[in-house]
C-alpha cells in the first residue's frame, strides 16, 4: 500500500527498530554531560507592557556551575533555596545596558524547573526596550570557557540573535530587521 506520496511504507517492525535506534542516540543528551549552552529571550508582552527577560538553562550544567562557584551542592530539582541561589546568580551576571554602558534596572521576577530545564524569569518596563543598547551575559562563563550564551531578541519585524562567549563584556544589540513590504 502507498501512502499517497509514492513511498511504501516500511514495516512495522523497521519503524519501531529505527525508533529506538534514534531514541538510544539522543539518551546521552539528558544524561550528565554540560552542553554548555544557555538560551534568553528578549520581547515586549504587549499585554503587560513589560520586556520579558527569558533564560533557559540545562538543569545538570546549572547545578554544577552552583557547585563550581559557590560550593552550593544539592538537589537542584527539589531544592527551593538552590534554585533562588541559581536565579540571583544569573541576575548578577546579566545586564542590560543603555547606549552609555549604564545598567538598566533589570527586575528578578523568579525561577522554574521543567523538564530537564531551569527558567530564569526578568523584566524590565516596555518604555526602556528602545534604551537597550548593549547586552552582557557571562553566566557560567567563568565555570566553562566554552559556555555559549545566545540571547534571541524578538521585535515585530523579527529576531535577531547574539552569541555570547566567555571574555565578551558588553556586546551591542543588533539592531532591528527592517519592516517586510
Amino acid at each position: 500500500m502507498r501512502n499517497g506520496i509514492g513511498v511504501t511504507p516500511a514495516p512495522r517492525r523497521a519503524r519501531v527498530l529505527l525508533a529506538g535506534l534514534v531514541l538510544a542516540g539522543l539518551a546521552p543528551l539528558g544524561t550528565a554531560h554540560q552542553l554548555k549552552e544557555a538560551l534568553t529571550t528578549i520581547e515586549v508582552n504587549e499585554r503587560t507592557g513589560l520586556v520579558e527577560v527569558i533564560h533557559r538553562f540545562w538543569l545538570h550544567d546549572a547545578e554544577h556551575a552552583l557547585g563550581s562557584l559557590g560550593g552550593l551542592t544539592g538537589d537542584l530539582r527539589r531544592e527551593v533555596p538552590l534554585q533562588e541561589a541559581f536565579a540571583r546568580y544569573v541576575a548578577r551576571q546579566f545586564v542590560l545596558a543603555d547606549a552609555d554602558r549604564e545598567p538598566l534596572d533589570v527586575e528578578l521576577l523568579g525561577v522554574e524547573l521543567e523538564g530537564s530545564f531551569i527558567w530564569v524569569y526578568q523584566e524590565l518596563d516596555a518604555d526602556r526596550f528602545d534604551d537597550i543598547a548593549f547586552v552582557g551575559h557571562g553566566t557560567m562563563q567563568e565555570v566553562w570557557s566554552d559556555q555559549l550564551n545566545q540571547v534571541n531578541v524578538k521585535r515585530p519585524t523579527g529576531t535577531r540573535s547574539l552569541y555570547l562567549r566567555a571574555g565578551d563584556a558588553l556586546v551591542a544589540m543588533p539592531p532591528p530587521l527592517p519592516p517586510t513590504s
